[in-house]
């Protein structure tokens, strides 16, 4: 497994950060919600829920090369990262 380098790869789905500026749109002690814009053209809209203390699930939707794209996935937080 490899730790993330930034918070910017969770919120992206897992994709590459390309010059992405995000927006809040919601934040609570258990969930999030952003939406963002990159250089490339994508676009984007991604919930992240705190589902336990090491576990979080991730829902990612958007506009990416003209073509959508969603998806969900989990993530774990891992002791050493």
């Amino acid at each position: 497994p490899a730790c993330l380098a930034g918070p910017e790869t969770m919120l992206l789905g897992g994709r590459a950060d390309a010059g992405c500026s995000f927006s809040v749109i919601a934040d609570s002690d258990q969930s999030a919600a952003v939406t963002y814009r990159c250089a490339d053209g994508r676009q984007g809209r991604t919930e992240v829920r705190r589902d336990t203390a090491d576990i979080y699930t991730v829902d990612a939707q958007g506009l990416e090369g003209g073509r959508p794209f969603a998806g969900r996935s989990e993530w774990r937080r891992l002791k050493g990262c």
